[in-house]
């Protein structure tokens, strides 16, 4: 997506609350799609309460499956993996939902022509992850707290932020620079750190979209696909 002639990644945050799951988002150019899982009864399945993990689908039935399908034609997505609950054999179930779509993933050891990169985000055991060379198809979405290493770990591709955590503004309104100062700062330090960087609980209003974009925001999250769309097409 392009808009103010800058490239961003379009985020379908929560993508499986939308009426047609994965469908839409590639359809508009989105290349990040946010899913929340749970590991239930040896499936890794797509939810965002616990309470009705039985009527859910797995991942592979609502992504896997229809993203590698020939039929669909995409670039790069980014597959942000919202672990809810991490369960003592949930890295390992994912990783055997993965391996049949191996060829297409981004590694550690191997991102040349590969088209999608699984980053996992929430109840994430991150130390763990950081020092082993096992499972190679897992990134991690990091946190501001992760910019104060001096090298950071080739696994933390993005830095995310609750947008609300560091600004009163609404998106109602132009900000005042005093207002965002410290999204600036968070902005510059992971842009100096070579890393993506991303917000959630942002307002879904084009005020915030012209601030992000114009602090060049890499990944700009939403849950109305259709008005960011609209925006960026028409503004």
């Amino acid at each position: 997506m392009e808009a103010f002639g800058k490239y961003f990644q379009g985020h379908s945050h929560n993508d499986y609350a939308q009426e047609f799951p994965l469908t839409t988002a590639l359809e508009k150019g989105f290349s990040s799609i946010e899913i929340d899982v749970f590991a239930h009864k040896g499936q890794i399945v797509v939810a965002h309460d616990p309470e009705d993990l039985y009527l859910k689908p797995s991942i592979q039935e609502l992504y896997l499956e229809p993203l590698f399908s020939k039929e669909r034609k995409f670039k790069h997505l980014i597959l942000l993996v919202d672990i809810k609950i991490c369960t003592d054999n949930l890295l390992e179930l994912l990783e055997t939902s993965l391996l049949p779509f191996a060829d297409h993933l981004v590694s550690l050891d191997d991102a040349t022509g590969k088209s999608v990169q699984i980053v996992l985000s929430g109840d994430v055991p991150k130390q763990a992850l950081l020092q082993t060379k096992d499972y190679p198809y897992f990134f991690i979405d990091g946190r501001a707290s992760d910019l104060g290493q001096t090298v950071l770990h080739e696994r933390i591709v993005m830095i995310s932020a609750k947008f609300s955590e560091l600004t009163s503004w609404k998106g109602d309104k132009r900000a005042t620079r005093s207002s965002i100062k410290s999204v600036i700062e968070l902005v510059e330090k992971a842009k100096k750190a070579g890393r993506k960087i991303r917000f959630w609980d942002t307002k879904d209003t084009e005020e915030t979209w012209k601030l992000l974009l114009a602090l060049d925001v890499d990944i700009i999250g939403v849950d109305d696909l259709d008005s960011l769309d609209h925006f960026v097409k028409t503004y």
